[in-house]
């Protein structure tokens, strides 16, 4: 995994990560679950932290999520099959609809954010995949429809104000 982390970010994770760096070797993404939950369960709640150091810890956290999205979606980039234009029990615009739907750009973001295994919102995912929130909502319904993604619950949306849906991979 490509984790593009300034000097000053690299210097802190390893000294965060020595003693797991022998379990779980160095840049395999054994590497990077750890550093995650090592952030979260030292940083998270702590009122101790500074709010410099709160920025280069969320820093630190979502560029090793931006990769692993990156990396999802290259994998699904590669799973994804080119559906035929023409097929005898098709006409052209039932088929060109499916091979549309299958590989949006939209539903491949979508998916590689729910990769990781956490339900989130719609105004998560458009946060995490840089999508207009309308689209999110838009290419969510569609993965319900097509039994890709599934409600997962409710929860409090910090944004908005008010209890959203989220969802996650089924």
């Amino acid at each position: 995994m490509n984790v593009n982390l300034n000097p000053r970010e690299q210097a802190f994770l390893q000294k965060l990560m020595k003693p797991w760096t022998s379990v779980a070797g160095k840049d395999s993404p054994l590497y990077w679950d750890f550093a995650l939950k090592a952030i979260s369960a030292q940083f998270d709640e702590s009122a101790l932290v500074t709010a410099k150091a709160r920025a280069m810890l969320d820093s630190i956290t979502s560029k090793i999520q931006f990769a692993y999205m990156d990396a999802e979606l290259e994998r699904i980039l590669l799973e994804v099959e080119q559906v035929p234009t023409e097929t005898p029990e098709t006409t052209k615009s039932e088929s060109f609809k499916r091979s549309v739907k299958n590989s949006s750009k939209g539903h491949l973001l979508i998916k590689a954010a729910l990769s990781g295994g956490e339900a989130m919102s719609r105004t998560e995912l458009a946060n995490a995949t840089n999508l207009r929130v309308s689209a999110v909502c838009a290419r969510v319904k569609e993965l319900i429809e097509e039994g890709v993604v599934r409600v997962a619950g409710k929860k409090w949306d910090k944004e908005s104000q008010r209890k959203v849906e989220t969802v996650e991979l089924v």
